[in-house]
């Protein structure tokens, strides 16, 4: 509600306020943020359960929101709040690992930015137990997989980014495929989305695949040669962001990949899932501009 109306430009908060933010994810990092940007001459802080290096915001989100000189309390969680004479509010913070006292502080407003869950309504009887087929649901007394997969919110960590969603979904429709087409490709998206997620599966990169093999490669000797060609019909055969990233800003135009300016996000993520490294940022006088496909 704090980020509509601050888009909206709906909002006001007084100067030299005290704002609490109580949450570790990116929305909480776009909340202090904006209340920095309303309050530039106040005092912004983040409560968050998690310790700093397990907080869930993305790395960049949190550097962004120190650089604005926004203090994060981590490993803290309020204990209890006590109303002041002057309308403010005193909040206690503890230690969420040990209980221990922590903070005190007055502030002026909170705002919480702790997340969504979703409810589940699949039998109990049925659980996501087959990690390696992704989005797949055994059912218990047969351990037999079910046809039924998962994606959204539903499936662990998809809920940190609109991106990680949209290829959970695109992961579960691969799978359905592979069951009911005999699709062969996995889901091409994964190794981008696990760095996304700072989570590590383990995937060897392609420097160190061929170095496996014996085969010495220069990844930027490769980059610097093969940047002069068209890659357009490679694209075309390839086809892997449109079929298997499941971008909604890539899409084809006269059989070449396009992506719409109007809603990229600039998350690069495709940049990272392309196999033909077609996909770089073009900067213009140190900006970042839009992503080109060549």
């Amino acid at each position: 509600d704090f980020l509509r109306a601050f888009n909206a430009d709906e909002v006001e908060i007084e100067a030299g306020a005290t704002v609490l933010i109580i949450g570790g994810g990116n929305s909480a990092m776009d909340a202090a943020r904006a209340a920095q940007k309303l309050n530039p001459d106040g005092r912004t802080v983040i409560s968050c359960l998690e310790e700093r290096t397990s907080m869930p915001a993305f790395q960049e989100e949190i550097s962004h929101a120190l650089e604005a000189g926004i203090t994060i309390l981590d490993d803290s969680c309020v204990d209890r709040v006590e109303s002041l004479d002057d309308g403010q509010r005193q909040v206690h913070l503890n230690r969420y690992s040990s209980s221990e006292s922590l903070h005190s502080m007055d502030v002026d407003y909170a705002i919480t930015a702790i997340g969504q869950s979703a409810e589940s309504l699949l039998p109990d009887n049925w659980v996501r137990t087959n990690q390696d087929k992704p989005g797949w649901i055994v059912d218990k007394a047969s351990s037999m997989p079910g046809n039924v997969f998962i994606a959204g919110d539903l499936a662990a960590g998809n809920h940190q980014s609109l991106i990680g969603a949209i290829g959970s979904g695109k992961k579960a429709a691969i799978g359905v495929r592979k069951k009911l087409e005999n699709y062969v490709y996995d889901y091409e998206g994964q190794t981008a989305l696990d760095n996304l997620t700072g989570i590590t599966q383990g995937q060897r990169t392609f420097s160190t695949l061929f170095s496996s093999a014996g085969i010495k490669i220069v990844p930027q000797l490769i980059q610097d040669r093969i940047k002069p060609f068209n890659l357009y019909q490679t694209c075309e055969r390839c086809n892997h962001c449109i079929d298997n990233f499941g971008c909604p800003s890539l899409h084809k135009l006269d059989g070449r990949v396009v992506i719409n300016q109007q809603t990229c996000i600039r998350c690069g993520l495709c940049i990272d899932v392309c196999p033909n490294d077609a996909i770089h940022w073009e900067t213009d006088a140190g900006r970042l501009e839009p992503l080109e496909i060549r």
